[in-house]
């Protein structure tokens, strides 16, 4: 209740940073579903390999949790943290009971679990197919791992953890791959 507290207190007076964040998740999860990962699944002759299809599955399922999340979360949170600050300070904790987790343990589990495991696909298919350079490799193995780290960090609330696993994962993981 005490986090979710000081998220709407913050949400409140500031959200753009929140809202940002949200549509560039909502807009690369749409990227990521309509194209990136069936276009991946195919350079790597999808149809000749379960694990394959098993990732990209897994993949489209967390790229699609996301977008709805995100989207959900958008909707939502604007009139929440409205009434929070409308409210008297005795009803405030009450009202940020309504908040969702920013973002939720299990969003990141679709995040970076989920996504991770693509990458991990992607990179040992790549490989063992020869299908992609042989540095690509490496790309998906910082990725992967960075995105392993950050999803423990969340899941054990060890802050440092998890943005360490971020910018490992998406700031330089995230751009050598892509």
């Amino acid at each position: 209740a005490r986090d979710a507290e000081t998220f709407v207190a913050v949400y409140s007076s500031s959200p753009a940073p929140f809202t940002i964040l949200s549509l560039a998740l909502i807009a690369l999860g749409i990227l990521g579903f309509t194209g990136v990962v069936p276009a991946t699944a195919a350079l790597l002759d999808e149809p000749r390999s379960g694990w394959v299809t098993f990732g990209k599955n897994v993949a489209l399922l967390s790229l699609a949790v996301i977008v709805v999340y995100y989207a959900w979360f958008l909707s939502t949170i604007p009139s929440i943290a409205a009434a929070y600050r409308a409210a008297p300070p005795d009803l405030r904790a009450a009202i940020a009971l309504d908040v969702p987790h920013v973002p939720a343990n299990w969003v990141t589990w679709f995040i970076f679990g989920g996504m991770g495991l693509w990458v991990l696909v992607v990179g040992v298919t790549g490989r063992r197919e020869r299908s992609l350079p042989r540095g690509f490799g490496w790309a998906c193995a910082i990725k992967t791992t960075g995105f392993w780290i950050a999803l423990g960090g969340v899941q054990g609330n060890i802050v440092p953890v998890a943005q360490i696993g971020v910018v490992l994962g998406v700031l330089v993981g995230g751009p050598l791959y892509h």
